[in-house]
């Protein structure tokens, strides 16, 4: 067994001291909340909206390619780059894997001409 003392006034001095810098960050994922909400909010209100009538999806679909025409989304497992995190390079093999085999599956679909 191992005892532990823990200064409680210097607990609270340094809690006292990382103060100023809680509250920088509290205001920047305030920012940050709004800045997606602005950006996004169409996009979520456009899915809720259609889900699950698969006839009217098209428009969310719309709503989506219009978005990454303005450089609003991308698909960026679909552009991982050399130098990117090990996450997103597997996403990206993953994503090129799946797109592969949907190919693959819908050829097999297809009836053949006569």
């Amino acid at each position: 067994m191992v005892s532990l003392v823990i200064d409680r006034l210097a607990v609270t001095r340094l809690f006292r001291n990382t103060e100023p810098v809680r509250e920088a960050l509290k205001a920047y994922a305030h920012e940050a909340l709004e800045a997606q909400e602005k950006l996004y909010a169409p996009l979520r209100q456009a899915f809720e909206g259609v889900w699950p009538e698969k006839q009217k999806m098209q428009k969310f679909w719309a709503l989506c390619e219009r978005c990454v025409e303005e450089g609003r989304l991308v698909a960026g497992w679909n552009e991982a780059r050399t130098g990117d995190d090990f996450k997103s390079l597997g996403a990206a093999k993953a994503a090129k894997h799946y797109e592969t085999r949907l190919k693959r599956s819908t050829t097999l679909q297809q009836p053949k001409p006569d």
